[in-house]
């Protein structure tokens, strides 16, 4: 009889789990907690010495299970998930004002199966875990007091969707939330929405907009000031309804501000710091790269200006059909991509992603994916472009951009016996034959440039 029972006590501690060492920390995780669903950041239990852990705080109705260690999973590289948890013998063990209904729990090696204790009851807990003897306590001490009203934003400006998770904003005080970052529309456009604090979604207040005008949950916006509404799935009155953009045109950085006495939102674009031009570089078809690792360093003829000089040819290609007549842009260092501040025209042709140009004077737009609107558009040439040896002409103060012939000029001075002036421009890039009356740009054989009064 003794030997059967023993047999038998070995089959209970295969069924239930393993046998560890007592963990040097412990965590709640779940719907019922504080942390969500987060297993990289779940709620800490506290360590009481001789494997006991207790957790005093807010649970909520939901389910929760209990690992031994947070961040990133170690067992999987691909699963967060699967790693020592102590779980309940029954799965779905009710946790509510009653105490728990079965107190014993067992270590789980992977967290397969998924059991988990329910929590029935919303309260103030005390929780404790004692990992030697494998049971569990909970004392129910009240109801979980109000939390003073703040504001989080949710929606894919943040990446943030889950309201025990939301990004924070910073308090301007008096009511006021302010956010900066990046806005960027897509088919969906769910860029943004707030609550008042952090909680299960059913448990907390939303500001939405006050009405919707796209795919039924949207109100699409440019910049301006727009009316927020307060709904809940307590009050019966929520409504699952973000901010977006009007298009993809107006990408870029914002600041959004909400007033949660006058229930309000402010969307206006941020400043950005203007970026360093002390070099500028080429891509596309002329500079023989769309690497902007790897682009074209054009020439410094003066400050913030920048020159090219070369052959241009409208059948100018490479293997790729993508680049199709896209000759150039500019960029600003070398540097990966999405650290690039790009030089584009200001406008492209309807459907293209290239400005067809001819001899003369264009807009430039600076954009970047560190800006949120980035735009990947370059200047192309027209059909009836005739090919030929010109001059292309960055001024990056005044944002213009000039192609121009590349043709000679006379001497105007000469400095010494060793270098002789080779070209006069403008301020704004373009090559002046008879330079009187005003500030020119001066090149000189020597592959050096000055500003220089001519008069």
């Amino acid at each position: 009889m003794k030997k059967f029972f023993m047999a038998a006590a070995a089959v209970i501690t295969m069924t239930l789990g393993i046998q560890a060492q007592i963990p040097e920390t412990l965590f709640v995780v779940g719907s019922a907690t504080p942390a969500g669903w987060n297993i990289t950041d779940p709620t800490p239990m506290t360590a009481q010495g001789n494997g006991v852990f207790v957790y005093n705080g807010p649970l909520y109705t939901g389910e929760m299970k209990c690992p031994v260690t947070n961040g990133k999973g170690t067992l999987n590289p691909n699963n967060d998930w699967e790693r020592e948890y102590y779980m309940p013998v029954t799965s779905g063990t009710e946790i509510g004002k009653n105490g728990v209904a079965n107190p014993t729990i067992y270590l789980s090696a992977t967290g397969t199966p998924d059991d988990k204790w329910n929590v029935t009851a919303e309260g103030i807990y005390s929780l404790t875990i004692d990992t030697k003897a494998l049971t569990i306590s909970a004392e129910y001490k009240g109801e979980i007091p109000p939390a003073p009203e703040e504001c989080f934003m949710l929606g894919a400006a943040t990446d943030r969707w889950d309201s025990n998770d939301p990004a924070t904003m910073t308090d301007l005080g008096d009511g006021k939330y302010e956010w900066t970052g990046n806005l960027s529309y897509s088919a969906e456009d769910k860029l943004f929405k707030f609550c008042t604090t952090k909680g299960a979604w059913d448990k907390v207040n939303f500001l939405v907009p006050a009405e919707v005008n796209y795919n039924g949950n949207v109100m699409q916006i440019a910049e301006g000031t727009y009316n927020l509404q307060k709904c809940s799935e307590s009050a019966g009155t929520l409504k699952d309804w973000f901010f977006g953009l009007t298009s993809e045109s107006l990408n870029g950085r914002y600041t959004v501000t909400v007033d949660t006495k006058a229930l309000t939102v402010t969307v206006a674009a941020a400043e950005v710091e203007k970026p360093n031009y002390d070099h500028l570089y080429m891509l596309g078809l002329v500079a023989g790269s769309f690497d902007s690792e790897k682009p074209l360093e054009m020439k410094k003829v003066g400050d913030g200006v920048f020159t090219w000089t070369g052959t241009l040819s409208y059948d100018t290609a490479d293997d790729d059909n993508n680049h199709f007549n896209k000759q150039f842009k500019f960029c600003n260092k070398i540097a990966p991509w999405n650290e690039e501040v790009y030089l584009t025209p200001a406008v492209v042709e309807d459907a293209t992603s290239y400005l067809e140009i001819e001899k003369g004077t264009y807009d430039l737009l600076a954009s970047s994916e560190m800006w949120g609107n980035l735009k990947d558009w370059f200047f192309g040439l027209k059909d009836t472009f005739e090919d030929g040896s010109y001059a292309i002409t960055v001024d990056t103060n005044t944002m213009k951009l000039t192609l121009s012939d590349d043709a000679a000029v006379e001497d105007i001075a000469t400095d010494s016996a060793s270098r002789t002036v080779t070209g006069v421009y403008n301020l704004q890039g373009q090559r002046v034959a008879s330079p009187k009356g005003g500030m020119f740009i001066v090149r000189y054989s020597d592959g050096t440039a000055v500003k220089r009064v001519i008069r």
